[in-house]
């Protein structure tokens, strides 16, 4: 008898087994193309494995969202995106996934009042000109000529070094970090796109939030703007103004993941810049935006903030710091 009771207690624990692989495939299977299965990722000589969601923009988040994806129960216990308080995740988690796709919003017209406030300095901002041949147009080479070259002319063409301004910016900060910190960071962020966008440079723009958990690497990536797109400063406001999106929205899509380590516990740790290139394979010359502590915004003066994040971006030489903190102070 008390072998037949430890088998019916063996097949329970298988049972419990299968059904537990089964959640793990169902977010995977409903969401093919936002959740990616898990896989083994090596960053800074460690071996991580990495759950990876890709949204194309805000709807896409939303509709993930709305359509109440299987929540990992079984780590997170208690839910921060519905348990955390006003005072530090902002408005209750359905206002905030509403709020998404809501364009009626006074707070809007403000911020995109103070988000075009900076110029360039150098109209010839990132560019240089180099020698180009070609069979029209230009100066004649008789060298060319001479030698039977069908590049007989020889002209100059503007190269840009900033084919595509390349911006990665942070979704995650510190629990320390202040309502007012995350506005001035969106505030910056976006003078600073516009700035080169009106001078014609292309820019691109991937928000994310990756964190860790001793072996586990977790990744939400949210396509703001791709080079050769309009940027939709709506997707800029509502992805970086209110601490509801890392504390309700994003939190949400963490509370979804297969993770198997103890992420309840504060939801895990923030990925410095180095490790973050590294993972990311960036370009030495794309921007990082990392949480508004590590780009110097202390969120009590937006002029100070905007200098502090300009010079840490090495773009002081560039825009026009002191134009924009005159505009900015006005305001």
């Amino acid at each position: 008898m008390e072998e037949w009771k430890v088998i019916q207690l063996i097949l329970k624990w298988i049972e419990l087994l299968k059904k537990e692989k089964e959640m793990e495939k169902i977010n995977h299977d409903r969401f093919p193309d936002i959740v990616l299965p898990p896989k083994k990722v090596t960053v800074k000589d460690y071996e991580y494995t990495l759950y990876k969601f890709i949204f194309s923009g805000l709807s896409d988040l939303y509709n993930y969202l709305k359509a109440e994806p299987i929540i990992n129960k079984k780590i997170f216990k208690r839910l921060e995106s519905i348990e955390n308080s006003y005072d530090f995740a902002g408005k209750e988690y359905d206002e905030a996934l509403e709020q998404l796709i809501s364009y009626n919003d006074p707070k809007y017209k403000e911020f995109l009042n103070l988000a075009s406030k900076s110029e360039v300095k150098n109209l010839k901002l990132g560019r240089t000109y180099q020698t180009v041949y070609s069979v029209a147009g230009g100066v004649v080479r008789p060298e060319a000529i001479a030698t039977g070259s069908p590049y007989i002319y020889r002209t100059t063409r503007i190269k840009s070094d900033y084919n595509v301004a390349k911006f990665h910016v942070a979704a995650s900060y510190n629990f320390s970090t202040t309502k007012k910190q995350v506005y001035n960071r969106a505030v910056i962020l976006t003078n600073i796109i516009h700035a080169l966008e009106e001078e014609g440079v292309d820019v691109d723009v991937n928000v994310f939030e990756t964190s860790y958990c001793k072996n586990e690497l977790l990744d939400i990536i949210l396509n703001i703007k791709k080079s050769g797109q309009y940027t939709n400063y709506q997707a800029l406001y509502r992805s970086l103004c209110d601490v509801e999106f890392l504390r309700r929205i994003l939190f949400r899509v963490l509370e979804t993941a297969d993770v198997k380590r103890n992420w309840s516990h504060g939801y895990g740790r923030t990925c410095d810049e180095e490790f973050m290139r590294e993972y990311l394979k960036a370009d030495k010359n794309d921007f990082f935006v990392g949480e508004p502590q590590k780009m110097g915004i202390k969120g009590k003066s937006l002029p100070d903030d905007f200098e502090t994040a300009v010079k840490k971006l090495k773009l002081e030489k560039s825009i026009d710091v002191e134009k924009a903190k005159f505009y900015l102070k006005d305001k």
